[in-house]
């Protein structure tokens, strides 16, 4: 587990594998949080689209 003076420890050793920097700072983390999160949506909104493409092509064929 890495610590840091500022409180913030990184508990997941896959993301301790990802982040690796030991000096990172508050705002590092809020800028990997909200990259984070923002394919998350990302990726959700897509694999929608992909179900739903799938759905109207087969129940078109029908």
């Amino acid at each position: 587990m890495t610590s840091n003076p500022e409180g913030i420890s990184i508990s997941n050793d896959i993301a301790d594998l990802l982040i690796t920097d030991d000096r990172w700072s508050i705002e590092k983390f809020k800028t990997y949080y909200e990259s984070s999160t923002f394919l998350s949506i990302l990726f959700i909104v897509f694999t929608l689209v992909l179900v739903v493409r799938y759905y109207l092509k087969n129940n078109n064929s029908s």
